[in-house]
């Protein structure tokens, strides 16, 4: 019995993506014995990549369940590699025009979409494919809400969606709706502004700790599927690209639960180790406290090649490590994680934790 997760490197340069793919049970046994999930697709590319990792290192043709966790095109366009070659069982996914009769009606024709921000519009035509693919092959699509409920595989094998809820998800599509073009700073000016923070090392950046609470993120990233994958032998929390308030929420759902957080063996950074999306406060629950006893957490970051110093941030990679957590990164290579009797690999080797980096003061 065991649990094995694949995180794949995605994009070039600057500009990642989430593609994860994961399964659990008796991986030694009949395919009948696993669950294979797929959470985000990444780019097209890497949802090609996701097909021919599946196919060779899982030995299989069929996912049981494809995630789209929010149709950011970062995490949902490679998803359509994998409902075009795999078979799929089911496709959890939310929409925005399901849940927000404004953006519905302003989606359905050319001079509405023209109203909305490029990314939202960007977004609404990702998951219109992704929800026609899934049609045109019969695959059942499931909305993907937390309701105090689990997908009981038997055996001790669990998955949660901890969040959103319906309610705040419909809220975030007012939002979402309303929200303007964001401003994005230059990569040039944000290398100078890195240069500027590792030049003066103003800051200490083992002992002291400059990420704060206040980080905030876009409807889009905070209305994303959240999800933990409960096992025999360990735990895995999948964040996606969730901001401080809808992890707030979450955390409250897994007390609801009875759920400890801080006992899962494998953890998604959201959004690429963006320091706008976590903060202290959280990482005390998530992880545990500063300077506390050696966590046995591992945490991934999904980062593209050339990503600092916003994906990651070392004011986030850091303060995991601060709590005690092994924090490692893609970075231009896939990061396989597992626990218990997996088949073995050839190709991979020990991946090596990130140390402490100089973080930018604000």
């Amino acid at each position: 019995m065991a649990l094995e997760i694949d995180v794949l490197a995605v994009g070039e340069k600057s500009k990642g993506g989430d593609a994860v793919a994961l399964r659990f049970g008796d991986l030694h046994g009949s395919r009948n014995e696993q669950i294979v999930m797929v959470v985000d697709g990444g780019t097209k590319d890497s949802g090609q990549e996701l097909v021919t990792h599946i196919r060779n290192r899982y030995r299989t043709d069929r996912v049981d369940i494809v995630v789209s966790t929010h149709p950011d095109a970062d995490h949902i366009s490679g998803l359509t590699k994998v409902l075009t070659h795999l078979e799929v069982d089911e496709l959890w996914m939310n929409r925005p025009t399901n849940h927000s009769a404004v953006l519905e009606a302003m989606a359905r024709n050319a001079s509405g979409r023209l109203l909305l921000n490029a990314q939202l519009r960007e977004s609404i035509e990702q998951a219109d494919q992704v929800e026609q693919l899934a049609r045109d092959n019969g695959v059942p699509i499931r909305e993907a809400f937390f309701d105090g409920q689990c997908s009981d595989f038997g055996a001790g094998y669990q998955v949660y969606i901890l969040g959103p809820t319906q309610f705040y998800y419909e809220q975030l599509c007012e939002e979402m709706r309303e929200q303007k073009e964001q401003a994005k700073q230059t990569l040039t000016a944000a290398v100078a502004n890195y240069a500027r923070s590792v030049g003066t090392q103003v800051l200490e950046a083992v002992g002291k700790e400059t990420l704060t609470d206040e980080g905030e993120t876009s409807p889009s990233n905070n209305s994303s599927v959240v999800l933990l994958v409960r096992t025999p032998d360990g735990d895995a929390f999948l964040a996606a690209d969730a901001g401080i308030p809808a992890l707030e929420y979450v955390v409250t759902h897994a007390e609801q639960l009875g759920i400890d957080l801080s006992t899962c063996h494998f953890q998604q950074v959201p959004h690429h180790g963006s320091k706008r999306n976590i903060g202290p406060t959280l990482l005390n629950t998530l992880i545990g406290p500063k300077w506390g006893s050696r966590s046995p957490i591992s945490v991934c970051v999904s980062a593209p090649k050339e990503g600092r110093p916003k994906h990651p941030s070392f004011n986030v990679t850091n303060a995991y490590k601060r709590r005690g957590a092994d924090v490692f990164t893609t970075e231009g290579e896939s990061f396989w994680f597992r626990r218990g009797q997996c088949p073995q690999r050839t190709g991979y080797r020990t991946a090596t934790p990130l140390g402490y980096g100089p973080e930018e003061d604000e």
